[in-house]
Parts: structure tokens; sequence; C-alpha cells
């Protein structure tokens, strides 16, 4: 899925049926903007509070889905050795 800042803005390379048209709620992801970090949140559909000790609940599937989608990142970044190594 690719979120574009300005949706009027879309590399011609990115599918339209791929683009989240909607705008993020604020996370993590805005503090590191703040510091001219560039990042993306990667969410997953839970239920209950993600920051209390009680834990959360998610679905195996969501789970599963999640893992494939990480997978996939990680290659393709490595593949195309998109990221600085510091």
């Amino acid at each position: 899925m690719f979120v574009p800042e300005d949706p009027t803005d879309i590399p011609n390379y990115i599918s339209r049926n791929q683009v989240w048209f909607e705008e993020a709620e604020p996370d993590e992801s805005w503090d590191y903007d703040e510091e001219n970090i560039q990042c993306f949140s990667l969410c997953i559909p839970t239920s209950g509070e993600m920051h209390s000790d009680k834990g959360i609940l998610a679905r195996i599937k969501s789970l599963e889905e999640y893992i494939k989608v990480l997978k996939r990142l990680v290659v393709k970044l490595d593949s195309n050795k998109c990221y600085k190594k510091q």
C-alpha cells in the first residue's frame, strides 16, 4: 500500500488500487518527523490497549499476513539496497 503525503502526487509506477487515500491517525512516527527522520508505521488490527501491561488481542490470520508483509518489505529493501548502512 502507498500512502501519499499529497494525494495528487503519486508516482506513475504505483497502481491506483494500491493507494490509500485516507489520512492516518497520529502515532509515534509523527515524533520522528519532528526530528526530520523519515519513517512510516505498519499497523496490525488489534483489540485492547497496546500500551498496557495486560496485552492485546490479534487474530492469528492478521498476524500471519503481517509477517508476510514484513518479510516482503525486508527482502525488497535488501534487494534494492534502499537503506543507508550506518
